[in-house]
């Protein structure tokens, strides 16, 4: 083994420094455990003919790849969910005795119940329900023991239930540490803000704040505006193409009625429309963006707004 593949491993199996990340990885070490044990017992029993043994264990070895690549990446194609479901079904089968391959599909549904939306997480336990069911059918079809299936019938339900219960405790752990992070990084924006000796400084703090709160957002840029409710100006740009904004006008009065009344009123706002030509041109908008956030920030009765942009997206504030 290569010192970058020694170098990968350490990486790899080195617990994450945040907690989601952490429950994650412990997940994943749990399933790729779980994948593991029933190969030898594939191998050994000849449950199915050596073809399907085959299938098996490449569905195993695919199933490492899919869960390893997804933890990477953060993120599960849907694309791929159906293959997965397959993959599963096939290692049940090939075990003989679903029940013992039990641990398989709940660690997998665990670990996978880690990531995504609510309707994500939702079609992946579809998907796995699926799987274990239809493989419990054809085991039964197999060896002509009905006793298989009625043992299995009442391992259904906990599947939902731990789905639900791991969808719930990841919501929770990603609201608490994204608040945290705001926390954090606002205390340190505003510790830079009062050691700020000029404007220069103010500036590049609080362009350094707005981008650190989209971390991970592709192509953001992020610009501070100075003026007026007749007309800001674009003093300061950081990020993504951040050059094209610099300059840019912003005219608030403008505005749509509703946007304007609650900007004014210490609001934040969304203008969702503004690569619409005349909006774009009442705005005073030169560079073209689409929707976007103006967050008013106030210091006496001085108006002036900071953007961000991700790809063609503007948020503003008004300080």
């Amino acid at each position: 083994m290569g010192e970058r593949s020694k170098s990968r491993l350490v990486a790899f199996l080195t617990p994450p420094r945040y907690l989601l990340e952490r429950v994650r990885w412990i997940f994943l070490l749990s399933a790729l455990v779980m994948v593991a044990i029933p190969v030898p017992m594939i191998l050994s029993r000849n449950a199915v003919g050596r073809p399907l043994q085959a299938l098996a264990i490449a569905s195993l070895l695919w199933l490492c790849w899919w869960w390893i690549r997804g933890y990477k990446r953060a993120n599960f194609p849907p694309l791929w969910y159906v293959p997965e479901g397959i993959a599963v079904c096939a290692a049940v089968v090939a075990v003989g005795n679903p029940l013992y391959a039990l641990g398989l599909v709940y660690t997998g549904l665990m670990f996978r119940s880690l990531y995504g939306t609510r309707r994500s997480v939702v079609a992946t336990l579809l998907i796995y329900l699926v799987a274990f069911c239809g493989a419990v059918v054809i085991s039964t079809s197999l060896t002509n023991a009905d006793q298989s299936f009625v043992d299995a019938l009442p391992q259904v339900p906990g599947l939902p239930l731990m789905a639900a219960l791991l969808h719930i405790m990841t919501t929770s752990i990603a609201r608490h540490e994204r608040a945290t992070f705001r926390e954090k990084t606002l205390r340190e924006a505003g510790a830079k803000l009062v050691s700020a000796l000029d404007r220069e400084s103010i500036y590049q703090a609080t362009l350094d704040a707005a981008l650190e709160l989209v971390e991970g957002t592709p192509e953001v840029r992020v610009g501070f505006a100075r003026g007026s409710e007749e007309g800001m100006t674009v003093v300061a740009s950081a990020g993504y193409r951040a050059a094209e904004i610099r300059g840019d006008r912003f005219y608030v009065h403008t505005l749509p009625e509703p946007l304007r009344d609650r900007l004014l009123q210490k609001q934040p706002v969304e203008v969702e429309r503004p690569e619409s030509s005349d909006l774009r041109k009442a705005l005073g908008l030169a560079s073209r963006v689409r929707p976007f956030f103006v967050t008013p920030l106030l210091v006496g009765d001085e108006l002036s707004t900071t953007t961000a942009h991700q790809q063609m997206y503007a948020v503003s504030r008004r300080r």
